[in-house]
């Protein structure tokens, strides 16, 4: 069980992605059942019955991999390494992602982008709406010296010499 650091909003934000993987990977497993169901009806299972049935599969497995990367809260790097080595961290910023479907906004994700002193980049993804500001909140209590916020001349800077954006 995580314990709380002054992570458990991070920790939430991280069980509510894995339940929501486990929900998609049931529905894949459902979906591959039924197909299964439809082919063993038939007596004679067809290309399409065959096809739906070992594409849901595989999005089920492929889904499966994901949920238990996030199995141990504790184990995902983003929640390591605002526990262990939150002063790697030299910017972070909010983001959005807009979903669209024919032109109509479908979903909007929030998301929080972390970037560390040797260049790697780690995104903390599908957040609340409401749990945005208070992992925002707690980057910049546990990194103070992180810089927040994004612009092209940041980015520039990162990706030249990203220890260069330490305050």
């Amino acid at each position: 069980m995580v314990q709380d650091d002054g992570l458990s909003v991070v920790a939430e934000s991280l069980r509510r992605v894995r339940r929501g993987l486990a929900w998609l990977a049931g529905g894949f497993w459902l979906a591959a059942a039924i197909a299964l169901g439809i082919g063993l009806a038939q007596k004679k299972a067809t290309p399409m019955t065959i096809g739906l049935g070992g594409a849901a599969a595989g999005a089920g497995v492929l889904t499966l991999g994901f949920l238990l990367h996030y199995a141990k809260i504790e184990s995902v790097p983003i929640y390591r390494v605002l526990r262990d080595t939150p002063e790697e961290i030299v910017w972070f910023y909010e983001g959005n992602t807009r979903y669209r479907v024919q032109g109509i906004q479908t979903s909007t994700e929030c998301w929080v982008g972390v970037h560390l002193k040797n260049g790697k980049s780690l995104q903390l993804r599908s957040i609340h709406p409401e749990m945005v500001q208070s992992i925002l909140d707690t980057i910049r209590q546990r990194s103070p010296k992180a810089v927040f916020g994004y612009s092209e001349a940041i980015a520039l800077q990162y990706h030249q010499d990203p220890a260069s954006l330490e305050n």
